[in-house]
């Protein structure tokens, strides 16, 4: 269970996923995710990949793991190790702290984009518009 980034209510998602976002958009708008997932894969938490290359603290960025999603970016960016396992200790089984960071931010935007705009075709014919009207919202959602 964690906050759901989209609607910032509880979402049955696991928080120490690889893309808890994109498992949360899954659940509550699993429409929209699968033509999002049809034009791509969904973007990484880090941009190079699922975890950094490494961390400022010179720790091993598999640690980041032990953390929430919510708490990686943060985590990473922090140069003190005994305060990364400070935090590790105190908030690692709360899926609903977070540690500010643009880095965060900047993965949800990532995911954001992504979400409106993968799976778009950009030139699509008439019957193709509506293919994906009913996937996004299912074929009763058309007015008749």
């Amino acid at each position: 269970m964690m906050i759901s980034p989209w609607t910032n209510r509880p979402v049955n998602a696991d928080p120490y996923g690889p893309n808890p976002s994109l498992e949360a958009l899954q659940v509550e708008q699993p429409g929209v995710a699968t033509a999002a997932l049809r034009g791509g894969p969904a973007p990484t938490m880090f941009v190079g990949g699922d975890l950094p290359a490494f961390t400022a603290s010179g720790l091993d960025p598999a640690v980041l793991n032990s953390f929430p999603w919510n708490m990686r970016h943060g985590a990473a960016a922090e140069s003190n190790p005994a305060k990364v396992y400070k935090w590790l200790q105190q908030f690692a089984e709360d899926g609903m702290h977070d540690i500010p960071h643009p880095g965060l931010h900047d993965f949800q935007s990532r995911m954001n984009v992504w979400a409106r705009t993968s799976g778009i075709n950009k030139t699509a014919t008439p019957d193709a518009l509506q293919s994906t009207y009913d996937a996004l919202f299912g074929a009763e959602g058309a007015s008749k």
